[in-house]
């Protein structure tokens, strides 16, 4: 697909349309530009509970982790809303397969978080 082109502040830029830019497209390092993915992913889940927990757990944490912890982060992006909210607020305990570093941070964030409010 052919990008679009277009000046932003007198610089051309290029706009691919429906394909995630890569990191040496934008001149990025790569742990960086997933940090920067990952926060996004955090911030725009299907539920406002969610966006809240992820999003500011993101916030604190996402700039300490290294490659293996943003994995894990990653993976638990991918569990759904629902699940992952009955996880962090105690209704349900977290499954095996998500019992890790970066787990047990988020889950210590949100009661902390908790006790705040």
């Amino acid at each position: 697909m052919e990008p679009i082109s277009f000046l932003v502040s007198g610089e051309a830029v290029a706009l691919y349309p429906n394909r995630m830019v890569e990191a040496d497209e934008i001149g990025g390092d790569p742990l960086q530009v997933g940090r920067k993915r990952l926060r996004y992913r955090s911030w725009h889940r299907g539920t406002r509970e969610a966006d809240l927990l992820l999003g500011r757990f993101a916030d604190a944490h996402l700039a300490g982790m290294d490659e293996a912890q943003l994995g894990r982060f990653a993976a638990l992006l991918d569990v759904p809303d629902p699940d992952l909210v009955d996880w962090l607020t105690g209704r349900q305990p977290r499954p095996a397969g998500h019992d890790n570093d970066v787990a047990i941070l988020l889950s210590r964030f949100t009661a902390a978080a908790a006790r705040i409010a």
